[in-house]
């Protein structure tokens, strides 16, 4: 009977298909009743007598549906080779119309095997189903208590602040008072003792200290001002030279009527002088512009209400940055400014017209029907230019850093301004397009109605709030840039752009503090994490070893800023702690491969901003490294910055830092010579602007 059969299966070899099919079948069904077996058992001891009392225990009843007998091979090739029948309706038939199947009741799936549900029996009577079932009641929290701590572990829902007014926040944040600048300990009355002076003497050529038949006595004309010595032809010649820095060098008397002068970098002169009078006076001046005084030179601001407001002239200043605007007049003494809010407007949902700017912007009614833009911040996700995004933001946030200036508020004794008798002076980023800068002018000629126009680059507004004509200029804000200057002018090929600012700076720090079950993500609860980079981080000497140390002791690195001022909910934490994060998340600024950034750190773009100037100027440009911005206020960045710099460089390189360095920009526009103003105005008659005669009247 078998080998008949074996037989049959080898003349036909769907018989052998159809057999593998019905063994697989009833192997599957056979797995499947061994769990529903298991299903029901646990089922069963579950609903013990120990167990609460619940709904009537079920037991349900399965059966895989049979497969169908599979027609031989043979037959389906001859179905196969026969034409479909039409389709009408979508659907088959022989010609005639079939009406829609009838809907079948839901059936479970085994392996792609039909199974069907045959009964479902409970051991409760059928009177108990007929009952209707009564409301559950509302689920109460349960109270998680850790045997180990005693503490109530609930996970309760995160607290929100959309109904949070941070004005007190942007209060403190926005704070405007004027620092004042320590005067050098070793100088006492710098007009004093660095008087400028003049006259002509002998000198031998440099590195020489005495005279040969090729290399003799020259009489030259030489001027001594401001820690630097220059010679020239004489008096009437307008080019010297040569120069000398002598900011912490040396001088030494020869031979009663000779001097020897040292740089201290390697440079290093000798003059002889007509008389023994003539040569006291000499070597008393040089010893005292040796004296590094260069802090004398910083310029010193004054609150505008401390003033009176007849010394006030009718231009206005505005700082446009990335993070914060400024704004004010400008008096015959510098002033820190008057109005300083930040870069922000709040835009409707469709992006149709602009709310509000400034503080008005943060209000909770506003920011539930609009949405937060920086129309400044060039990093912006709309692909539009800078100052082009979105229509009318730009113009919202003039009219907000302005208007309290033509109010009078501010200035003590002060009235109301016409603004078309004013002028404005502008500090814009250098990299702004010039046709950027041409929108900016129509905004203010023509919307705002200005007399007169003038732009000039902030890294020049910088250099000129340090008192210097040359150095590398450090802007640490919101963005960060590095700017070699010479005379006023930037150095093209030592302006660098590292993409290391304050927004990375905070991303990193918002990542720490998440780590402290923090969750700082809206532009709101990023005030919070502003807070918390001005208050408590600092930037480390030592990474690795303040690495190692928090590890071991992380409680002495804990720093804790108390947020109960600032009216946050009730619900929400009122303090905020973290302790590796308060110097690894601001550690980016040395070592930008943290955060996964192909961008140079900090020293390094310095450095190449030195050795893109000149050779002969690269001593005198390494000395005057210049910081602000609100990211440089970081405590140990200027000693940490020095001491890397002179690792790198082969000349000695001196950071220097202002105590108002957060207002950089904006005290450096008051210092722009008289002469240089005059030819950077533009007019309301020169209307229509083109980007080419707004780039003439540019100053970088």
């Amino acid at each position: 009977m078998r080998s008949a059969l074996d037989d049959l299966k080898r003349r036909d070899p769907s018989l052998n298909q159809q057999s593998h099919r019905s063994d697989q079948v009833d192997a599957e069904s056979k797995d499947f009743r061994s769990v529903l077996a298991a299903f029901n058992k646990m089922a069963a001891t579950t609903s013990g007598s120990d167990a609460p009392a619940g709904p009537a225990k079920r037991t349900v009843s399965w059966k895989v549906a049979p497969t169908p007998p599979q027609p031989p091979s043979s037959q389906l090739q001859q179905q196969a080779k026969q034409p479909a029948p039409p389709k009408v309706d979508g659907r088959q038939s022989n010609g005639r119309v079939v009406p829609p199947p009838q809907v079948q009741p839901p059936s479970l799936l085994l392996r792609n095997k039909p199974v069907e549900i045959v009964s479902m029996a409970t051991d409760a009577p059928a009177a108990a189903a007929k009952t209707p079932q009564q409301a559950l009641p509302p689920p109460q929290p349960v109270k998680l208590v850790d045997e180990a701590d005693g503490e109530d572990d609930r996970v309760l829902p995160a607290p929100s602040l959309r109904t949070w007014d941070p004005a007190a926040l942007l209060a403190d944040l926005y704070r405007l008072e004027a620092l004042p600048e320590p005067c050098p300990r070793h100088v006492t009355d710098a007009d004093a003792q660095c008087r400028p002076r003049r006259g002509y003497v002998e000198k031998l050529p440099n590195q020489k200290k005495k005279g040969t038949l090729l290399k003799t006595w020259k009489r030259v004309y030489l001027v001594l001002e401001r820690c630097q010595l220059r010679w020239y032809d004489d008096q009437s010649c307008s080019e010297s030279r040569g120069s000398m820095d002598l900011g912490g060098g040396e001088v030494e008397d020869i031979d009663g009527i000779m001097i020897g002068v040292d740089d201290g970098r390697g440079r290093f002169t000798t003059i002889r002088c007509a008389s023994q009078d003539d040569h006291r006076q000499w070597l008393a001046a040089l010893r005292a512009h040796t004296v590094d005084i260069s802090e004398t030179f910083y310029v010193r601001p004054v609150t505008a209400s401390s003033i009176n407001y007849r010394g006030r002239k009718d231009i206005i200043l505005i700082d446009i940055g990335s993070c914060s605007i400024r704004s004010g007049w400008m008096f015959d003494e510098a002033t820190v400014p008057q109005v300083f809010i930040p870069s922000v407007v709040a835009v409707d949902r469709d992006g149709a017209s602009v709310s509000a700017a400034g503080f008005d912007s943060f209000r909770p009614e506003v920011r539930e029907r609009c949405r937060l833009v920086f129309p400044v911040r060039p990093n912006t996700s709309l692909p539009v230019p800078l100052f082009q995004q979105p229509p009318g933001a730009l113009l919202a946030l003039l009219e907000a850093a302005i208007g309290p200036l033509l109010q009078g508020v501010g200035v003590a004794g002060s009235s109301p301004v016409d603004v078309r008798r004013c002028s404005a002076l502008v500090a814009v980023p250098r990299e702004t397009s010039p046709a950027s800068r041409r929108l900016l002018a129509e905004l203010l000629l023509g919307r705002l109605g200005f007399d007169a126009v003038a732009m000039a680059s902030q890294s020049l507004a910088c250099l000129l709030a340090y008192g210097c004509s040359s150095g590398v200029v450090v802007q640490l804000g919101h963005q960060a840039e590095v700017a070699a200057h010479l005379e006023h002018s930037p150095v093209l090929t030592g302006c660098l752009k590292p993409d290391i600012g304050g927004h990375r700076l905070s991303q990193h720090l918002g990542t720490g503090l998440a780590r402290h079950r923090y969750r700082l993500h809206s532009p709101t609860e990023q005030l919070l994490v502003r807070l918390a980079l001005e208050r408590s981080c600092y930037v480390s000497q030592d990474y690795e070893r303040d690495l190692a140390r928090c590890q071991e002791a992380e409680a002495e690195f804990e720093a804790t800023l108390s947020l109960a001022e600032f009216g946050l909910p009730p619900d929400y934490r009122q303090e905020l702690t973290h302790s590796e994060s308060r110097f690894s998340s601001v550690e980016a600024i040395f070592d930008p491969q943290m955060l996964g950034l192909d961008a140079p750190a900090l020293s390094r773009a310095v450095r190449q901003a030195v050795l893109a100037c000149p050779v002969d100027y690269r001593r005198d440009v390494a000395r005057c490294v210049l910081l602000c911005g609100g990211v440089s206020l970081l405590p140990g960045l200027r000693q940490r910055l020095e001491t890397e710099l002179r690792a790198q460089l082969p000349c000695q390189a001196t950071v220097r830092c202002l105590s108002n360095r957060l207002h950089a920009t904006y005290l450096g526009l008051q210092r722009l010579p008289h002469q240089v103003l005059q030819r950077l105005w533009l007019r309301r008659s020169d209307q229509p602007l083109t980007a080419e005669s707004v780039e003439q009247k540019w100053t970088g």
